[in-house]
């Protein structure tokens, strides 16, 4: 009997051991986990003033209906703590196109903000964002969107720039 019992005990400890972390399917006191990782796509990009970017006659405060730039755009937060933010823009010199980046990083949630830290960078940058379980929500003031002028060229404006970014 006490052989059974040892050998109960044993696998017990044995199968104990070879659990880590990783099997485990929780969230850290950080936010970081399976709850709050996932593919988050841009679903809007709000200004405060109307744009007629396209020039279809028909002014919108989300970009995303004046410019297929945007498209493709998102943020994987990934189960270990790291990001991959790609950011699709629209961009302008001498004539009108995408630009695409790509930044990595590390993420946390602290309260009901995500904070996101760029490591692809040369100097890494911590930034905060609302962050409420199905979004995330970055608010750019002073930011940079494109519009039109008087001659209908494309010109940058400056203001208030809102990006969402749904979890799907």
């Amino acid at each position: 009997m006490k052989t059974i019992k040892l050998l109960a005990l044993t696998a017990m400890l044995c199968m104990a051991a070879a659990c880590n972390d990783d099997d485990l399917d929780i969230t850290r006191d950080n936010g970081v986990g399976p709850e709050n990782a996932g593919v988050y796509n841009l679903t809007k990009v709000m200004v405060f003033d109307p744009v007629d970017f396209n020039l279809d006659e028909v002014a919108n405060n989300d970009l995303m209906l004046e410019s297929p730039c945007y498209g493709g755009s998102r943020i994987v937060l990934n189960e270990d703590g790291t990001y991959e933010y790609s950011n699709n823009n629209v961009f302008f010199e001498s004539e009108t196109g995408c630009s695409f980046e790509t930044i990595e990083g590390t993420w946390e949630i602290e309260g009901s903000d995500i904070l996101m830290t760029a490591t692809s960078v040369d100097v890494p940058l911590t930034t905060e964002h609302d962050f409420n379980g199905t979004e995330i929500i970055i608010v750019r003031n002073n930011g940079t969107y494109p519009t039109r002028d008087a001659e209908d060229n494309p010109v940058y404006a400056t203001g208030t720039v809102t990006y969402t970014y749904t979890k799907s």
